[in-house]
């Protein structure tokens, strides 16, 4: 049943989400910026992956400049060509070259200069499609951030990278399921606030 009800979700979110006016996906995903760039999560972090936004998601431009202009590096997910397999991350500097990927996206290209495993990061901010106020999420189904990120789901104390997912607060929903692979999140924000609201980002 996870399976029929997260689809419905999911496509709900997506509509809801693809729903906003421009210009209050744009306000909304600044203010999501910056919440995320005040935070400790983010001072302390010296390798940060973003994500370049497809479907309506949130724009973390302005996350990456402000990361940019303190002189951190930023990295952008590789989905691997072949399914199911794990993404690397390649540095995104004035070199990278883009080109189209899997599902739709815009990745740097094969063979970039730089490309590192998600072990390496210290802080990963990851889209979503639907989450609920507990910070459960629904991502877009491919499982590509549960595969890379499983090695997670058994460290208890030492958290690294942080995954920060981030959302508009139409996409949250009253609960969400999970299944046994969901790897959790540490955080999700939103421009209203972060879920679980108890967790310091």
């Amino acid at each position: 049943m996870n399976g029929k009800e997260k689809k419905q979700l999911r496509n709900q979110a997506r509509q809801k989400r693809r729903a906003l006016d421009p210009r209050q996906r744009s306000d909304a995903s600044e203010r999501i910026c910056q919440r995320i760039a005040a935070s400790k999560s983010f001072r302390n972090a010296r390798r940060i992956a973003l994500y370049l936004p497809m479907d309506g998601e949130v724009d973390c431009l302005p996350l990456l400049e402000t990361a940019l202009g303190a002189g951190k590096q930023i990295f952008l997910p590789q989905l691997p060509g072949r399914y199911p397999r794990a993404m690397n991350f390649a540095l995104m500097d004035a070199q990278t070259t883009l080109e189209p990927g899997p599902l739709g996206t815009i990745q740097p290209a094969r063979g970039s200069r730089i490309a590192v495993s998600a072990r390496e990061m210290d802080l990963v901010i990851t889209p979503l499609a639907a989450f609920d106020p507990l910070g459960n999420r629904i991502g877009m189904g491919a499982g590509y951030y549960d595969r890379t990120f499983s090695f997670l789901a058994h460290r208890k104390h030492w958290i690294s990278p942080r995954l920060i997912g981030v959302a508009f607060e139409c996409q949250k929903f009253p609960s969400v399921p999970i299944d046994r692979w969901d790897v959790p999140l540490w955080s999700i924000v939103t421009e209203d606030g972060s879920y679980p609201a108890s967790k310091i980002i």
